[in-house]
C-alpha cells in the first residue's frame, strides 16, 4: 500500500535537524580582554604542560626506566609531589652522575620538559580561549577517529537489530549524527502513519467479509456474521480509546510543561533558561560561583555547606554532565560557548578558594563580617532563582497532583495499546481464515 509522506516531515527528510546551528547559546561569548596578551609559544608551552597533567603521569625520576643499563634507583618510586622530581632533576642536570649523564637524550624530550617546568600561572582569557580550541579539536579528532573506526560495525549491528539506536548514536558525531536522527524520527512518524494505513486495512478486510458473508448466506445462520460483527466492533471502539488516550497525553504533556514555565514558554522557540531569563555567568567571580550552585545544587542541599571542596566537585561533575549532554552532535565551532561556561565556572571556584585563603590572615571578627557577607550573597541569589523558576510558585502537594494524573493515563494509554493489540491480532485471523 503506497503511503504519502506527511509534509511536516519533508523539512526533516531533507536532513534538517531541530537541533539547528541557529540554536541559541546558554550564555552569550564572553569578549576577550583587550590587555590580555600571550604569545603562541607561551599558550602552546601550557597546554603541553597540562596536557602531560591530565594524563596522570607518574612522578617518577624519566631516568628510572628499568630498560636503561644505569636506571635512577633514588626516585624509581612514585613521589606525592611533582616538584620533588622537578629539584631532582635541577640537582643532577647541574651535577651530572652516571645515572644522569650530561649529553644524554633524555634531557631535550617532552616528559623531562614537563617535569621541569613549574606550574603555568592562571590563564587569561587569550589563552583560555586557546585551550578550549585545542581541547575541541582534540575532542572532535577522537570521536572522529572512532566514528570510522567503529561505525561500520555499529552500523551493521544497529541494522541487524542486535543493538538500540542510542547506542549506535552514541559512535556519530556533527552532521552524521544530525543526519542520522533526523532519519530516526521521520521512521518513527512513517512508522505510525503505516499502523494507521495498515489498521485502516484491516477494517477494510472485515466489512469486505462481512459483506461476502451477507451475499452467500442463504441458510439464515447469522452467528459467522455476529461474531466477525462482535470483532470488528471491538476493534474499532479499541482504537477509539486509544486515540483518545494519545489525545490526552498530548494534551496532558502540554499542561505539565505550562505548569512549570511562565505563559508564553511553549508557544516560543527558546529553551527553558533563556526564555525564564536565567542565564550561566558570563565573567568569573565569588558572585558568579553562587550563580551556577543555585542552578546546579539540588535545593535540599542549599542550606549545607555550598563553598566547601566537596560542593564544588559535586557542582562541577553536574555541569560537565549537563555540558556534555548539549554538546552531543555538535561541531568543534559550536561547542565553544558551551567549553567556555566550565572555563568560567572553574576560574570561578579558584576566585572563590583565593577569598577562602586570604581571609585565614584576617581576624576572627572580620572572617564572621566576610561569612556573614557571604551567606547575604547566597541568599540573594536563591531569593533570585525562586522568583524566576516557577517550580517554586506552585503548592507541592498540586505537584504531586499532577505527576498522578500524568501517570494514570499514561498507565491506561498502555493498557490500551494492549486491548488494540489483541483485537487488531483476532481480526487479522478472522479475515485469513
Amino acid at each position: 500500500m503506497s503511503t504519502t509522506l506527511d509534509p511536516c516531515l519533508r523539512p526533516i527528510a531533507q536532513g534538517r535537524s531541530t537541533r539547528s546551528r541557529s540554536r541559541q547559546d546558554p550564555q552569550p561569548r564572553p569578549s576577550s580582554s583587550s590587555s590580555s596578551s600571550s604569545s603562541p609559544a607561551d599558550s602552546d608551552e601550557d597546554l603541553e604542560y597540562y596536557r602531560f597533567k591530565r594524563q596522570k603521569t607518574e612522578n617518577v625520576c624519566p631516568f628510572s626506566d628499568p630498560s636503561r643499563p644505569n636506571p635512577c634507583v633514588d626516585h624509581a618510586a612514585p613521589r606525592s609531589r611533582k616538584d620533588s622530581i622537578m629539584k631532582h632533576l635541577n640537582k643532577v642536570k647541574q651535577d651530572p652522575d652516571p645515572q644522569h649523564p650530561k649529553n644524554d637524550p633524555i634531557w631535550a624530550s617532552r616528559l623531562v620538559r614537563y617535569f621541569l617546568t613549574p606550574r603555568p600561572k592562571k590563564y587569561d582569557n587569550q589563552k583560555r580561549k586557546r585551550g578550549n580550541q585545542v581541547s575541541q579539536h582534540e575532542y572532535y579528532v577522537k570521536r572522529t577517529k572512532i566514528q570510522s573506526e567503529k561505525g561500520p560495525e555499529m552500523k551493521a549491528k544497529y541494522l541487524a537489530g542486535e543493538i538500540a539506536k542510542e547506542e549506535y548514536a552514541k559512535v556519530l558525531i556533527g552532521n552524521a549524527r544530525r543526519e542520522f536522527l533526523a532519519e530516526e524520527r521521520v521512521k518513527d512518524r512513517l512508522q505510525l502513519q503505516f499502523a494507521a494505513d495498515n489498521d485502516r486495512a484491516v477494517q477494510e478486510k472485515l466489512e469486505e467479509k462481512l459483506r461476502e458473508l451477507r451475499q452467500t448466506n442463504v441458510t439464515g445462520d447469522d452467528d459467522e456474521i455476529r461474531d466477525l460483527e462482535a470483532i470488528r466492533d471491538k476493534l474499532t471502539a479499541c482504537e477509539s480509546m486509544l486515540g483518545n488516550h494519545r489525545q490526552e497525553i498530548s494534551l496532558q504533556s502540554a499542561k505539565v510543561v505550562q505548569f512549570f514555565s511562565f505563559p508564553g514558554f511553549l508557544q516560543s522557540e527558546e529553551q527553558y533558561l533563556s526564555f525564564h531569563s536565567m542565564h550561566f555567568p558570563t565573567k568569573p567571580s565569588v558572585k558568579a560561583y553562587f550563580e551556577f550552585a543555585v542552578l546546579l545544587l539540588p535545593p535540599c542541599d542549599w542550606d549545607g555547606q555550598v563553598r566547601s571542596q566537596s560542593t564544588m566537585r559535586a557542582l562541577k561533575r553536574t555541569l560537565h554532565m549537563y555540558l556534555e549532554g548539549e554538546k552531543d552532535g555538535l561541531d568543534p565551532e559550536e561547542m565553544e560557548p558551551l567549553t567556555s561556561v566550565m572555563a568560567i565556572f572553574n576560574s570561578s571556584c579558584d576566585l572563590l578558594k583565593e577569598e577562602d585563603r586570604r581571609v585565614d590572615n584576617l581576624s576572627l571578627n572580620q572572617r564572621q563580617k566576610w561569612m556573614d557577607e557571604q551567606d547575604d550573597l547566597w541568599r540573594t541569589e536563591r531569593a533570585k532563582f525562586q522568583k524566576k523558576s516557577r517550580f517554586y510558585a506552585r503548592p507541592a502537594i498540586e505537584q504531586y497532583k499532577l505527576i498522578d494524573e500524568f501517570a494514570d493515563m499514561y498507565r491506561e494509554m498502555k493498557r490500551a495499546e494492549i486491548d488494540t493489540e489483541v483485537a487488531r491480532q483476532h481480526a487479522q485471523q478472522a479475515t485469513s481464515g
